[in-house]
């Protein structure tokens, strides 16, 4: 239940290019992660076990929040990370 990193950093200007591994605690017993963006209208789904690329442009300067935007566990209020444009 946590982002890796979960700190990203970037000039403005930036082409910024996510790729995030999705693995889901299978214990659980919930469905799956996601990562949104909010700032960008980023919202995607993770799903398990698979490679998911997202891609922006850094076109906004300061700090953003970004986290996972369904219930995936009993842990999900830990899953955000920044990203800070300069």
């Amino acid at each position: 239940f946590e982002f890796t990193p979960d700190l990203i950093e970037a000039d403005f200007g930036d082409i910024i290019v996510l790729r995030i591994w999705s693995t889901l605690d299978r214990e659980s017993g919930y469905g799956k992660h996601g990562f949104a963006l909010i700032d960008w209208f980023i919202d995607e789904a993770l799903p398990k076990d698979t490679w998911t690329t997202i891609i922006f442009v850094a076109d906004k300067q300061g700090e953003f929040y970004f986290g996972c935007q369904h219930n995936c566990g009993t842990d999900h209020a830990n899953m955000i990370g920044r990203i800070i444009i300069n």
